[in-house]
């Protein structure tokens, strides 16, 4: 290796550390985030169709509408924020007093106005598309800050897996407490159970995006020499930049099975194993597994290189999602194998996010210009596309097999939901192995490109 990598590696890797309460703080804003994210992921499309009371294809239509929306609001909060200057940075700010508002958003998506069906459904698209907003007004910026914090590649992994110990430290929550609340709040009534339990949520979140802004601060900022970038150099930052596209694609498979099955998991308990009771045992098995998946991401990257790590990830996730799809449905054992073995693809979580953030790296190298705001909200924008298309998607595949809310479901429905709860997220996370083939930032090349990049800086001093 050559010598003046090492130096710089060895120089990196003093300047990035970050002490254990920054670490534990960021990773509690996930923490945060999911109590909005993953409520809307598991329980908004069953809430939608068994408590609001829209057809499936309606929620479909709404999720891809909303969507359509991202596609312009992520990419304008990016811009919004690498413009942003303040006191607090570029990317504090936002975390500071946008988690009132989604708060607010995340409320009013959980209630059930006692309106005409036409002003229900309206109803329904303002406050889902303004719950978006927030969120990316939030989460985008949260997102972010971890590519300002520390120049380290390996600090930059263990950062996100407090991330993703924190996002699955959640999803447990999520899936242990949360029907049992709506049920033991509502007390037979599911609009005041989903409405309360969403009210508690909301107001646990707002201080722990408090924590982030307070204990995280932004040391990267963009070159002296870089005082304001346009708009065609934030483009040519995700445009050239062969490698988050990798990313992207890889995010994109990986995350359509993660979120598409938190929604549809539910059906598969309540009509095919025709056990309620076994929602809060699979989402809570699949989530231990994952927390203790991610606590060995940095050990794995370490040992195999982010890019094997990810393609692992990916395998075991699918093996665990066919020995489910191939059980019967009374066979609990198997299913609980088979969701083990699910669960422990988690290590692959923290990754996605430390190569996102390498690819700043990258982009700086290729194009002259560093714009975290944009690729982290371009990372994002896929981000929510997985999730609406796998949401759209399996909406849409219920309607297609037969499924009727509430009653009891015909051999073809149930046959319908197994497949879209585990056969196509298995295929989804099979085919994410294909971009990771074409992924090239490993140890050695990320520290060339950071190497080349502080030269070029020095030179221009």
């Amino acid at each position: 290796m050559n010598t003046e990598i090492v130096s710089k590696k060895t120089s990196i890797a003093s300047e990035g550390k970050l002490s254990f309460i920054t670490k534990f703080s960021y990773g509690i804003g996930d923490f945060a985030s999911n109590l909005s994210w993953s409520m809307v992921s598991s329980y908004l499309m069953i809430f939608y169709t068994d408590t609001f009371g829209l057809a499936p294809v309606a929620v479909a239509t709404l999720f891809l509408i909303a969507r359509i929306w991202d596609g312009i609001n992520d990419p304008i909060m990016g811009l919004i924020m690498e413009r942003t200057k303040s006191k607090y940075g570029r990317f504090r700010p936002y975390l500071l007093y946008g988690p009132i508002f989604l708060a607010i958003a995340n409320i009013l998506t959980f209630t059930v106005p006692h309106f005409s069906p036409l002003g229900k459904l309206i109803f329904a698209y303002v406050t889902y598309i303004s719950l978006d907003m927030a969120y990316t007004a939030v989460n985008v910026p949260y997102g972010a800050l971890a590519t300002v914090m520390t120049k380290d590649t390996n600090e930059r992994t263990t950062l996100n897996t407090f991330r993703m110990f924190s996002t699955n430290a959640a999803a447990i929550v999520i899936g242990m407490v949360t029907m049992p609340l709506i049920l033991k709040i509502g007390n037979g009534n599911m609009q005041k159970g989903y409405f309360w339990t969403t009210v508690l949520y909301s107001l646990i979140a707002v201080p722990m995006f408090w924590l982030v802004f307070k204990n995280c601060k932004e040391v990267i900022e963009p070159p002296k020499e870089q005082q304001q970038i346009t708009l065609k150099e934030s483009f040519l930052c995700v445009a050239k930049n062969s490698q988050l596209l990798c990313v992207i694609i890889y995010g994109f498979l990986a995350l359509s099975t993660l979120f598409g099955r938190l929604g549809l998991v539910v059906y598969y308990a309540i009509y095919n194993m025709k056990r309620p009771d076994m929602i809060a045992v699979l989402m809570t098995t699949v989530g231990v597994t994952n927390l203790i998946s991610v606590v060995f991401a940095p050990y794995i990257a370490k040992k195999l290189e982010k890019r094997k790590a990810a393609i692992a990830s990916l395998l075991v996730g699918a093996i665990g999602l066919l020995i489910v799809y191939f059980s019967d449905y009374n066979n609990i054992p198997m299913i609980l194998i088979g969701s083990v073995i699910y669960g422990l693809n988690g290590f692959g979580a923290p990754l996605m996010l430390s190569m996102t953030a390498d690819c700043i790296e990258y982009a700086e190298w290729k194009v002259g210009v560093r714009a975290e705001g944009t690729v982290y909200a371009t990372v994002s924008l896929a981000t929510k596309f997985a999730t609406a298309f796998a949401g759209s998607a399996g909406a849409l595949a219920l309607a297609a097999y037969g499924y009727v809310p509430n009653v009891a479901q015909t051999e073809l429905a149930m046959k319908g939901i197994n497949i879209v709860t585990n056969l196509v997220p298995a295929l989804f996370l099979l085919l994410g192995i294909i971009p990771m083939l074409f992924y090239k930032i490993d140890t050695n090349f990320f520290y060339k490109i950071t190497s080349e990049i502080e030269a070029r800086r020095n030179k221009n001093n």
